[in-house]
């Protein structure tokens, strides 16, 4: 699974729980939802979460029949898509036709391991309730309405996710617009979330607790985008590893040369070669 974050850990922020109530909501509905915040927040990663994606993406790549972790995989009921840029249509709703298709198949092969004498019961089910759609903004108008008639079709909810903005962009497409039942703007990580992120991070890398002053800088440099986040920490770890032998924890110093090097996201500046670091005099 992509991490967005470049991070070993999950942070289960304020955002997160927002787009799961708003999911649960779509799928017990079966309505469609919008979900949509500044790019980089973890929008991804906590739809993913919901449907337990890598659960289900590791059952459609098995080839022997055999499930993995088949427990998991009976109580999954959502599908994460994610469109090309040039898709049109016809080409999503073959795509996602093919999805559920693989969905169902790899959920009777579950339930056939676990509780064999269940499965002749659940062939004639529909086990897919949720189908989350991320970068909505790359569909054209044709295609959302296609996801329209198979949201209606399937009998399903459908959440789409997508960067602000594209709910104005949605509002001059009435007619599928006013088909959208729930929305929600995720935010970035509040300080006190990214202060978490933080500690989680040091924890792992197994530095100590900087000064507070620390703690507001990376805070006030990434803004509590979590992609920012960890584009930071990993220059940070990079900066450390280079610069073991001089410098072993945390310092304004080393936050602010990671800024300087990250490429995009923090301050628009180019990459720059890592510079070893002085000890303070």
């Amino acid at each position: 699974m992509k991490n967005e974050s470049n991070s070993p850990f999950f942070l289960e922020s304020v955002s997160h729980f927002n787009l799961v109530e708003l999911a649960t909501v779509c799928r017990d509905d079966k309505k469609i939802g919008l979900c949509f915040g500044k790019p980089g927040i973890g929008k991804t990663l906590s739809a993913k979460r919901f449907c337990n994606w890598q659960t289900i993406e590791a059952n459609l790549a098995v080839k022997n029949g055999t499930p993995l972790d088949p427990a998991s995989m009976i109580l999954c009921d959502s599908v994460y898509y994610l469109p090309s840029v040039t898709v049109s249509a016809a080409r999503l709703k073959n795509e996602l036709t093919v999805l559920k298709n693989r969905f169902e198949d790899a959920f009777l092969k579950a339930v056939n391991w676990l509780k064999p004498q269940e499965w002749p019961s659940e062939l004639s089910k529909q086990h897919l309730k949720l189908v989350i759609v991320d970068e909505a903004f790359r569909l054209k108008y044709q295609a959302l309405e296609q996801l329209r008639d198979i949201q209606e079709e399937w009998d399903v909810g459908l959440l789409l996710i997508a960067d602000a903005g594209f709910e104005r962009s949605l509002s001059r497409m009435w007619h599928f617009s006013v088909r959208v039942a729930h929305a929600e703007e995720l935010q970035p990580l509040s300080a006190a979330e990214t202060t978490q992120y933080i500690d989680k991070q040091l924890e792992v890398m197994n530095l100590a607790k900087p000064p507070e002053e620390v703690y507001a800088l990376i805070y006030w440099y990434t803004q509590g985008v979590l992609r920012a986040l960890g584009n930071l920490f990993s220059m940070i770890a990079r900066i450390l590893k280079i610069n073991e032998d001089v410098v072993k924890e945390l310092t304004h110093e080393v936050v602010e040369t990671a800024r300087e090097m990250v490429m995009f996201g923090l301050n628009g500046a180019l990459c720059k070669q890592p510079a070893l670091l002085k000890p303070d005099s």
